[in-house]
């Protein structure tokens, strides 16, 4: 929470602003780090490695206090409303 503390000082924001600045940051640097640690020789990582290192992110991020508890749940639901793809033509709907 210090970290946020300054950071919203130094910018001259809420201290809820700058959790979401730096929530957001650790996400996008867990991301690029962890996709291209785990990724294969051939740069190809899939689609569920990227996933799983924003979800991490998120949750990292919860857990450090700069995000609420309600962002790392609404990814969930946003990973399972993807992955589950209800409005796809493989789901019956025919056009």
């Amino acid at each position: 929470m210090d970290l946020a503390v300054a950071l919203a000082a130094l910018i001259g924001t809420t201290q809820e602003i700058a959790g979401f600045i730096l929530g957001t940051v650790l996400t996008v640097v867990l991301v690029i780090s962890l996709t291209w640690i785990l990724s294969d020789s051939q740069g190809r990582g899939g689609n569920f490695l990227f996933i799983l290192s924003g979800t991490l992110g998120a949750v990292i991020a919860t857990l450090f206090g700069w995000f609420p508890i309600w962002v790392p749940v609404f990814i969930v639901i946003i990973v399972a409303f993807i992955s589950i793809d209800p409005l796809s033509v493989r789901s019956g709907r025919s056009d």
